[in-house]
């Protein structure tokens, strides 16, 4: 299945996460000039790009979805290493999906999350 997202929803996100440009870039592993360019419309991210994008979409879209992904990308930025908070982000966009048709509440999955790093 394809994600395609065009600028607007691409600076959704960004801004939905509270990020700078410079920040959201760190975040997802791309160059601020490729951000820049694709909330422009100037340029489409890559396949792979896309694909985090569109998971970082989807989990943006519940409030409650969205202040843990908020919390995780907070904590990275409080760390100064928002760039390897991604993957933990993503684990969880994608999970809440999966896991909101069993009732599985995100905060166990964060609670979970946040236990593996200790």
């Amino acid at each position: 299945m394809s994600i395609k997202l065009d600028g607007e929803q691409i600076k959704q996100i960004r801004k939905s996460l509270n990020l700078t440009q410079k920040q959201f870039a760190d975040l997802i592993g791309a160059g601020l000039r490729s951000v820049i360019r694709w909330e422009k419309g100037e340029k489409s991210p890559s396949v792979k790009k896309m694909q985090t994008l569109g998971t970082l979409f989807n989990g943006i879209q519940d409030k409650k979805h969205l202040d843990i992904i908020i919390g995780f990308v907070t904590e990275g930025i409080k760390k100064k290493n928002i760039n390897s908070i991604l993957e933990k982000i993503l684990k969880v966009s994608g999970a809440i999906g999966a896991f909101a048709s069993l009732g599985i509440l995100g905060k166990y999955l964060y609670d979970y999350l946040n236990d593996d790093e200790n």
